[in-house]
């Protein structure tokens, strides 16, 4: 048992390295080489309203292999909130017509899934947006809006990050790319980096790597 599970663990991460030097080879690090490489790669974003691929975030094995990952990433201190972030996990995905190993991957890598997570930038929580940020989607979204301190409650973090995904990926017309950099870099830079026709592309291929070794770890629980 314990061997399989190793190997399990091995292949996971051998998969999730393959897609990730895929992505960089396909790429030239421009806007086109990086979004030709990654269309080859990343799954075609739904549009709002249709199921995600493959029907997955209906799955039994997907819902046990979230909730299974969150517990396990979160601090031990943290893990009380682990059946609630999950479940908002997938239910803010479904809302918004998100794959739920995107989130997932975008929580990793935005905070390491520490909900208490301060950015340098006043970013807070889980999925580390910004309180002017969340204020104004409060008001878009008419979403319950307490202040700064709301963001510290994983499953409002995750509500409001969730939406702004979905915003972006409206104003980017789905190019997975540009509205993942966009979440982190802000929708300015990301213009001006088309201008200028180069895009930062370290944060978008953390994402990818977290997403496919997500991906891989599910069809792997699957078998």
């Amino acid at each position: 048992m314990h061997e399989a599970n190793r190997m399990r663990r091995v292949l996971t991460r051998a998969l999730a390295l393959l897609f990730t030097v895929l992505a960089f080879l396909f790429s030239s690090g421009t806007v086109e080489g990086v979004e030709r490489g990654a269309s080859r790669l990343l799954p075609p974003e739904p549009v709002r309203g249709a199921a995600p691929e493959h029907g997955r975030e209906h799955a039994p094995s997907l819902r046990r292999y979230v909730h299974r990952c969150v517990r396990r990433m979160l601090r031990p201190r943290f893990r009380r909130f682990a059946s609630a972030i999950a479940t908002t996990i997938l239910q803010e995905s479904r809302r918004f017509s998100f794959d739920p190993l995107l989130i997932l991957a975008v929580i990793e890598q935005e905070s390491r899934f520490h909900p208490a997570a301060r950015g340098t930038s006043g970013e807070l929580g889980l999925m580390q947006l910004k309180p002017s940020t969340a204020r104004w989607l409060s008001r878009k979204f008419s979403f319950t809006w307490k202040g700064r301190r709301s963001l510290l409650d994983p499953s409002i973090n995750i509500r409001f990050g969730t939406a702004y995904l979905a915003l972006l990926r409206e104003r980017f017309e789905s190019r997975t790319q540009l509205y993942l950099a966009a979440y982190n870099s802000g929708v300015s830079a990301i213009l001006r980096a088309i201008s200028a026709r180069e895009l930062p592309q370290a944060y978008v291929a953390g994402v990818m790597s977290r997403y496919y070794r997500h991906s891989a770890g599910l069809s792997l629980a699957r078998t």
